[in-house]
């Protein structure tokens, strides 16, 4: 199966050092943040048949729902994993192949039919290796950022 299309990552290819080339790029499944998405539009029923000022609230659901694609960007180089992620609170994540220790990924049977899935990467740092946590809700394709995880880092594959 071929890789999907690279998505736009702005933030980071600057990141990029030399000889480094971005080989896969996540995006966000549309259900991410569908509570949002869910008052905007019932607040624009509301809008629609009660009162007009209610078109305010959904917009700014809207936005808050809309905020996320604009902002989060999720890159496999050929070196090292780039996470740009978060919706109120943006947090940038360089991740070398060694830090990663494990990941999981959750998946029910809809989740699955949508191919959406959460991802949780667990990470070693520091030298008393502290085990962080790095939690990536609604991943579009989840099982192909995983594979390009393996090729990045060969002890997911032979098991450690």
């Amino acid at each position: 199966m071929a890789t999907p299309p690279l998505q736009r990552t702005p933030t980071l290819t600057r990141l990029l050092g030399p000889g480094e080339v971005i080989v896969y790029t996540a995006k966000l499944h549309p259900l991410h943040g569908w509570p949002w998405l869910l008052g905007a539009i019932l607040c624009a029923l509301a809008a629609w048949y009660i009162t007009v000022w209610l078109a305010l609230p959904a917009l700014i659901l809207l936005l808050v729902y809309w905020l996320p694609f604009y902002t989060w960007e999720a890159a496999v180089t050929t070196h090292r994993l780039l996470l740009r992620h978060g919706r109120f609170k943006l947090a940038l994540d360089t991740i070398d192949p060694p830090h990663l220790n494990h990941y999981q990924l959750h998946q029910n049977p809809i989740l699955h039919t949508l191919h959406c899935g959460h991802i949780i990467l667990n990470l070693e740092a520091g030298r008393e290796h502290v085990l962080h946590k790095i939690h990536l809700p609604y991943i579009w394709h989840p099982m192909s950022l995983l594979e390009a995880l393996t090729t990045l880092n060969p002890a997911f594959r032979n098991g450690r």
